[in-house]
């Protein structure tokens, strides 16, 4: 049952950004869901499949936008990898410390996802 619900939560943070949220976007901010999945999932899951979640996803991701093959995959693969690293650190059942490690962690994606993209030339 657990693979059920994590599989319609991954269903569900790809379908929504593009659809309901693009109405409820703030200035065209809306929420990354996918990432924040993945840095749950890397959270309380080992190493090997935080990562392979982080790569699988992103890879799926990258399919499903169609524009350049790998850039969410690294992304989502590094924040899976750093999330792991952090959180014996920071995730102490400590409910001020765990926003503080998922705003961090999904800064350090954006800023290397947006170093990609500079690299790629967009």
């Amino acid at each position: 049952m657990r693979y059920v619900l994590i599989a319609i939560m991954f269903l569900l943070s790809l379908i929504l950004p593009g659809t309901v949220f693009h109405f409820w976007s703030w200035s065209g901010i809306k929420p990354d869901l996918l990432m924040l999945l993945t840095i749950y999932i890397a959270m309380h899951h080992r190493l090997p499949s935080g990562v392979l979640w982080g790569l699988g996803a992103g890879l799926l991701e990258d399919l499903y936008l169609g524009r350049y093959i790998g850039m969410y995959t690294l992304t989502l693969a590094v924040v899976a990898f750093l999330s792991y690293l952090l959180t014996p650190y920071l995730y102490l059942d400590n409910l001020l410390l765990t926003p503080f490690l998922a705003f961090f962690v999904t800064a350090e994606g954006k800023m290397l996802f947006a170093f990609l993209n500079l690299c790629a030339g967009l």
